[in-house]
Order: C-alpha cells, then sequence, then structure tokens
C-alpha cells in the first residue's frame, strides 16, 4: 500500500492525542469544581438548554466541523477538476451530505464553536494534478480520510466522556461515513492505475 500524506488524517490524528489530553485533564478537574458543578441545581437552566460540552466534546465538535468544512472544499474542487463522472458523482454525494450534516454538528456545538469559513484553495496535494492522476488521489485521499473518520466516531459514540447528544450525533452519523466509505474504496479501486 502506498504511504500517503494528507493533512487531514494528520489533523484526525493529532485531534484523537487532543480529545485524549482534554479527558484525562477533564477527570483530573478539582474537587471543588466537581462539588459545584453537581450543586447546579437542573431546574435553573433552561429546558431547551443542551447538555453542557465537556473539553472533549469542545476538541471533537471544533475538529469536526473543521474537517467537514475541509470536505466540502476538496469535493467542490474535485466536482470541477475530476474527469471520471464516478468521481464528479462522489464529490456531488460528499457536499450534499456534508451540508446536510454540517448544520446537525452546529445544533449540538450551539454558540460555543465557531463555524469554520468555506475554504478558497484546494488541497495543496490535489492541486498540481490533473486527469486520472487527480481522480485517483481525491479517491485515496477519501478512502483514508473516512477510515479515520469512521475510528474516530466510533470512539466518541462509544465514549462515556462525551455527553449524550455529541454521543448519539456520531452513532447517528457513522452510517453515512461507512456508506461513503465504501463508495470511495469501490471508485478508487475501479479507476485506471496511475
Amino acid at each position: 500500500m502506498t504511504q500517503r500524506n494528507h493533512p487531514l488524517l494528520l489533523a484526525a490524528i493529532g485531534a484523537c492525542l487532543l480529545c485524549t489530553q482534554a479527558f484525562a485533564a477533564d477527570k483530573a478537574a478539582s474537587p471543588a469544581a466537581s462539588a459545584a458543578k453537581a450543586a447546579a441545581s437542573p431546574a435553573a437552566q433552561p429546558a431547551a438548554a443542551p447538555a453542557a460540552l465537556s473539553p472533549s466534546d469542545h476538541i471533537f465538535l471544533g475538529d469536526a466541523l473543521n474537517a467537514n468544512q475541509k470536505e466540502m472544499d476538496s469535493a467542490n474542487y474535485a466536482i470541477q477538476k475530476a474527469t471520471s463522472p464516478k468521481v464528479k458523482e462522489f464529490a456531488k454525494t460528499i457536499v450534499r451530505d456534508d451540508t446536510e450534516f454540517a448544520a446537525e454538528l452546529r445544533r449540538v456545538a450551539g454558540q460555543t464553536i465557531p463555524a469554520p469559513a468555506p475554504g478558497t484553495s484546494p488541497n495543496p496535494n490535489l492541486a498540481e494534478l490533473k486527469g486520472n492522476d487527480f481522480d485517483k488521489a481525491y479517491m485515496g485521499m477519501m478512502v483514508d480520510n473516512l477510515v479515520v473518520a469512521i475510528g474516530r466516531y466510533v470512539v466518541v459514540s462509544e465514549g462515556k466522556h462525551h455527553n449524550a447528544d455529541v454521543r448519539a450525533l456520531a452513532a447517528k452519523t457513522l452510517p453515512m461515513l461507512r456508506k461513503h466509505e465504501q463508495s470511495a474504496k469501490a471508485i478508487d479501486q475501479a479507476l485506471p492505475k496511475r
């Protein structure tokens, strides 16, 4: 298997490390802070207010928003530059699904995490490629990114240190990610070798 150096893959691995560190910091919070949190009355919070986000939740949601935006930026670029109709259709699916997912992310994140601005420049690993080379690189990048994302979302969906809304969002998103991964692998394998 060829080794690929993708910024999203590296960012996701780094984010996993940060998430672990935030979880450890959250667990090591002072007893006084824990007592104050326990003393807070549920009646004092509005019924519609989402559960408080932990440092791990903030990291995950912020990373997910950024990765989602970068994925949409790359997909929009692929819609313009890809030569394979299957690659173009896959990229359109990514834009459609990720647009809906971004709305869900923002709903769970609330106002605590700023939404990233859409990027204007393509992934530097894709910018100079053309034709089948571009198609193969884009699909390979998507396969790699989706494998990492699935692993991360599984961990979050099962993680007791994330709030219930974040766990539910991660669990709800897994089928979409797995479907994208299956499609990306099939398209990547069907493309002519570089």
